[in-house]
Parts: structure tokens; sequence; C-alpha cells
């Protein structure tokens, strides 16, 4: 289910966000819609915001606030983004498999 939605203009992104931690970032070129990105998160996604930066802030279900960038210099260690992604990872198979969402 469809919980949340941000856009910004400048890059015309429309980000997604849905009950099943699946976040969908979409590029609006006039009436077409091309997925530019699929992001997962820990939990159902309840809001979310483009900041001034470009980055993308997610408020999630399990109380967290997840934080996307494009810039290396703003972005966690490789190790830390490996730990997140297998961890929100296991969350939507177990959504998945219990046909939650």
């Amino acid at each position: 289910h469809l919980m949340s939605t941000a856009y910004r203009r400048e890059t015309c992104e429309l980000a997604v966000g849905s009950s099943t931690g699946t976040l969908t970032v979409l590029r609006v070129d006039g009436t077409t819609l091309q997925v530019a990105e699929t992001l997962q998160t820990c939990g159902g996604v309840y809001g979310l915001a483009f900041l001034e930066t470009g980055d993308l802030a997610a408020a999630c279900e399990d109380d967290s606030c997840v934080v996307w960038t494009k810039s290396l210099s703003r972005a966690e260690s490789q190790e830390f983004r490996t730990d997140f992604a297998v961890r929100a990872a296991a969350l939507a198979a177990a959504n998945g498999s219990s046909g939650g969402g």
C-alpha cells in the first residue's frame, strides 16, 4: 500500500513509500513516469521529504529516519551501507513470505 510521497521540482523526481518498506524514486518526464531507483527500508515508509541538498529522508515504521544521499562526502561507510542493505532485505523477505504489507 502507498503510504507517502514527496516531489522534488528541481530534478522532477517523485518518491513513493510503501507499507512494505519499498521506496521508489520515479523520474517524471511530461506524462511519463520512469523508475530511477528502488530502495529498501527496515519497515513501512510513513513520511518522505527531499532535503535542500537533494538527499531523501524517510521516516520508517521501526522509528528510524533514513537519509539517502548521492554525495560520497555525506555517505556512510561501505560497511554500514552493506549491513543496512542486508537487514532491510531480510525484513523485506520476511514480509513477503508472511504476506505482510
